[in-house]
């Protein structure tokens, strides 16, 4: 997943959501 606030999976490891 991308940095999306939306792909919270990804929001664990990406703080760059925005």
């Amino acid at each position: 997943a991308h940095n999306f606030p939306l792909d919270l999976a990804a929001i664990e490891v990406s703080s760059t959501n925005g």
